[in-house]
């Protein structure tokens, strides 16, 4: 190390006597202020910087205490001060420049543009310089690199936000980061103003109608043509074919809006009057406002007012029915509870109210768009006093599932119609009886006194799929399925074409040779079947097929 280059790292002039006491003093601030530990949150380039700036302190410390003497006699030796004068003021000129520099990111927001100028400020070593030739030479470089950095990062940015070169704005280059990052978002807010002020222009031209657009249809309708301009590709002859489309098609909404806005703002109103709840099998609320906004901006008001008019009448008639409903429960329900004694009836009182509340909740659901009329019509056939029916027509209102059973004759005789229908969930059990004629309901209690009942799906999935049919005088039997001694036929009459199911005790025993899930479906459709006809019969009402939702397990 030369003395000079000890004097300039402790900011010493060539010319002045030093003493061990001003060194130490010197040392001692420059510690303080470049130590690593005085700078805990910078980066690593700064704090590598940092431990090589406190190495060469440390040096130039203990280099003029130990030359201390030597380092004086230099400074009485000196032949040209000019010369002196000069270097003084070279590092003096590139400590201020090499500050400069630094101001350009040292203080700018965490970002990679920042940490791409640090790169760019550790190549062209401006710190190093050893001469004006090299300090020029090297700040020029910097501030060419930087351009470049910056140039970059807003054709990036432009790509990004789709902002078009095309777009003429003032951008600085010769600044530090923040300030260069925020010139790039001053450029697209003043992009997005220009634009938004353009299609407002368009508006006022075409003196459209604030009710329509100010609608959520007409907003997308909008939206789209900004997704166009916003393309960091759009030239200019492009932008303007935009912006003619916009106007062309802003002008035919305002005129095809205009003698058609009475209606447009009645059915809006009627709209707004369905409760938030409301939504048919087609359409919720916003949904039917929506419908009705884009049918102005597509030219078709006429068969979509229609259609919307239908679905409002729809939803008031069925409120006006749902309401009368209302009053015609609660008339029977106090017709039928003033038939009963409060102190013998109890169960009987318990039951209507249940019931009544389980109808209500319907009627609650209906008006929320769950269930149609027809639906709910079924709820006219209630009679309070039978509660095996009604609770057949609640199941079969609110699809609870049956499951399909096969009833056994425990004397081990011959069975007829043997399919049962169950639900332990509400203990009801559906079979038929009379070949067919009647239908019973029971419970489970009930029906296991006289039969034994098996799951139609575990005599199928573990017994033998045989479809065996056998020809007789007068008709034809089928052996579908064999399982634990029995056997399930079908059986088709030639004369009267009847056809019935039974159970019988298997004689022979045959192989496999059938779909199981196939048997398993059709029984399962059969057995819903054979039950429908009596299920209308017990609703009384023809407006809606009953079914039950069967299902095997």
């Amino acid at each position: 190390m030369s003395i000079e280059n000890a004097r300039q790292i402790l900011g010493f002039d060539l010319d002045t006597i030093l003493t061990i006491e001003a060194i130490t003093k010197r040392y001692r601030q420059l510690i303080k202020e470049f130590h690593p530990d005085k700078h805990p949150g910078c980066s690593d380039f700064e704090l590598q910087h940092y431990h090589q700036k406190t190495i060469a302190i440390n040096n130039a410390y203990d280099y003029l205490k130990v030359n201390i003497s030597r380092v004086n006699d230099c400074v009485s030796s000196k032949k040209d001060p000019f010369d002196d004068f000069q270097t003084i003021f070279f590092y003096s000129k590139r400590s201020k420049v090499d500050q400069k520099v630094r101001a350009i990111f040292e203080n700018a927001k965490d970002s990679k543009l920042k940490q791409e100028i640090i790169n760019l400020y550790s190549r062209v070593n401006i710190n190093n310089a050893k001469n004006e030739m090299e300090l020029s030479k090297a700040l020029d470089n910097f501030a060419k690199g930087v351009t470049l950095i910056y140039r970059n990062y807003e054709t990036r940015f432009r790509i990004e936000r789709g902002i078009p070169n095309s777009f003429k704005f003032d951008i600085e280059y010769q600044c530090d980061v923040d300030t260069f990052l925020n010139s790039l978002e001053e450029m697209f807010k003043e992009r997005k103003r220009k634009l938004v002020d353009k299609i407002e222009d368009i508006f006022d031209a075409s003196l459209i109608d604030e009710s329509i657009k100010n609608t959520k249809a007409f907003n997308t309708f909008i939206n789209n043509y900004y997704e166009l301009l916003w393309n960091s590709r759009i030239t200019l002859s492009e932008e303007q074919r935009v912006f003619d489309e916009i106007n062309t098609k802003v002008i035919r909404i305002a005129a095809y809006f205009e003698p058609r806005k009475k209606d447009y703002l009645r059915l809006k109103k009627q709209i707004s009057k369905l409760p938030e709840t409301f939504e048919n099998n087609k359409y919720s609320k916003e949904e039917l406002s929506n419908e009705l906004d884009n049918s102005i901006l597509c030219g078709t008001f006429a068969s979509t007012s229609k259609k919307i008019q239908e679905v409002i009448d729809m939803y008031f008639t069925k409120k006006r029915y749902i309401n009368n409903m209302r009053r015609a429960l609660t008339l029977k329900s106090k017709v039928s509870l003033l038939r009963l004694d409060p102190n013998k009836d109890k169960d009987k009182i318990e039951y209507i109210l249940e019931i009544l509340e389980v109808a209500q909740k319907v009627l609650d659901d209906a008006e929320k768009g769950k269930y149609t009329v027809p639906q709910i019509s079924i709820l006219q056939d209630l009679s309070l006093s039978d509660i095996r029916k009604d609770e057949l027509l609640l199941a079969i209102f609110t699809r609870e599932e049956y499951n399909v059973f096969l009833s056994f004759n425990k004397d081990n005789t011959r069975k007829l119609d043997p399919f049962v229908l169950g639900n332990p969930e509400i203990d009801q059990y559906l079979s038929l009886s009379d070949y067919g004629m009647r239908m019973n309901i029971n419970s489970k209690e009930e029906i296991s006194k006289d039969v034994r009942l098996m799951p139609l799906s575990l005599f199928v999935k573990y017994g033998n799929v045989v479809n065996a049919t056998s020809r007789r005088k007068n008709s034809y039997e089928t052996i579908l399925c064999q399982y634990n001694g029995y056997e399930l036929v079908y059986v088709h009459e030639y004369k009267t074409n009847y056809s019935y199911y039974y159970l019988r005790e298997a004689t022979v025993n045959y192989c496999n040779s059938g779909n199981r899930e196939e048997l398993l479906r059709t029984l399962e459709e059969e057995a819903s079947s054979m039950f429908a006809e009596h299920i209308d019969r017990i609703s009384k009402s023809d407006k809606l097929a009953r079914t039950l939702q069967v299902k095997s397990r």
